[in-house]
Formats: structure tokens, sequence, C-alpha cells
């Protein structure tokens, strides 16, 4: 398995980052999420959605959530390229966390999701912001690149969406990042978002996800994320 598939197989129980993101997901109904690696997403909006699609291009991580979700007639798993695909039922929400950087025509992606789209459908999609702020954690896990506002809204608008929202998230993770990226020379390693359950990641998970909850109603001028929320054009 790469270093990604790895990476997307690994435990986010404890991750309050991924806990205050699908806070931010809107809708209900019918739920297709690209990418899904170990279909955390899922579990978390699981109460929201009538159906739950997960999805993701690697075979490995497919099977993996096949077996996982196989006895629960809700969730469903599809083999699925990001940059292309054609699906025959139409979806109230799509996700798109954390995918678009790692794909060469992420413009593909869109016009995928937007076919599969239903009429008043809406798109949420995270990137990483900032491509001053490309560096070995990027590089490691395959990212072609970071975004910045006018990007991400020139690819959205480009491909056929009318953009409701797009700001900056995860103010709080700038610095440290910088800090490892950019003065030590060494790719960020935030352990409370691991499985690690002791008394300190337990506090300083529940401190990190009080703080990104505010932020996610809050305007911040700058963050390590964007995020978009979109519908298809008429």
């Amino acid at each position: 398995m790469s270093d990604l598939d790895v990476f997307q197989g690994g435990d986010f129980s404890s991750d309050y980052r991924l806990r205050a993101l699908c806070s931010m997901i809107p809708g209900s109904g019918a739920l297709l999420d690209i990418g899904s690696g170990n279909g955390i997403l899922g579990t978390h909006v699981y109460h929201r959605f009538n159906s739950i699609t997960l999805s993701d291009y690697s075979q490995e991580i497919v099977e993996m959530l096949k077996k996982r979700f196989t006895r629960d007639k809700k969730l469903k798993v599809l083999e699925l390229n990001a940059e292309e695909f054609v699906t025959k039922e139409k979806y109230n929400t799509i996700t798109v966390c954390d995918v678009l950087e790692h794909l060469d025509d992420d413009g593909g992606c869109l016009r995928s999701c937007r076919d599969a789209l239903a009429k008043n459908g809406v798109l949420f999609i995270t990137v990483p912001a900032f491509q001053y702020l490309y560096g070995l954690r990027d590089k490691k896990y395959g990212h072609r690149r970071r975004y910045s506002k006018k990007d991400l809204r020139k690819v959205l608008e480009e491909n056929g969406y009318s953009i409701q929202s797009l700001y900056y998230w995860n103010c709080i993770g700038v610095v440290p990042y910088l800090v490892s990226e950019k003065i030590f020379s060494k790719p960020l390693h935030a352990p409370a978002r691991s499985g690690d359950e002791g008394v300190i990641s337990k506090i300083i998970n529940k401190f990190l996800y009080a703080i990104l909850m505010v932020e996610s109603f809050t305007w911040v001028p700058f963050g390590l994320t964007l995020v978009a929320v979109c519908r298809k054009k008429s």
C-alpha cells in the first residue's frame, strides 16, 4: 500500500479536526463521499443522511470499507476514479474533503460531481490553503498543489458551480505548521489526532476541538484549509 493508503486507513477516531469538519457538512438525504479513506466521515454524519455512499480509487481501501460496513444497508461502497466517474444515483450532498489537491485533473472531478448532484444538491469541498505552505507533508502524501481562494473560486466557476461560501479554516494550525515545515524542515505530526487516548491527548483534543468549532462559525483571515460550499449552476 502507498503512504497515502496507509495514512487513510489509520485510526481517526480521536481526530478533533475531522469531528469539527463533519459538523460543517450541510444537507440531508443521499450523501456521496469522494475519497473516503477508512470511512470515518460517513460514521460521523451517519444520523443525518438517509443513505451514504463511500468511495475510493484504491482497491485496498475499497475492500477494507466493504468488509467494515458489509452488514450496514444504509452504507454503500463504490470504487471510483475521482477524476472521472459516472453514477446511476443522484446525491443531495457530495463531499470532496482533502482530495482535489491529489488530482492532476481537479476540474474533471468537479464536473463528475456536478453531474452526480441532484437538483439543488450541495457540494462540500476542503483543500489545503496557500501554495507558500507546500512542504514535506504535502510531498509525502502526493499533493499536487495547495490552493488560494482565487484558484479554488476559478476552478469551481469554470466547471459549473455557483459558490455559496468560501472561507479559511483551521487558523490555529498555521503557526505549528510553519514552525515544523519551514523552520525545522520536518513534517508536522499531530499526536492528538491519532488513536492515542491518553489523558493529555484527551485534554488537547477537547481544547482544539472547541477552537475549531468556534472557527466553523466565525470568519478568520487565514487558515491551513479552504472550505467551499457550492451548488451547480442552473
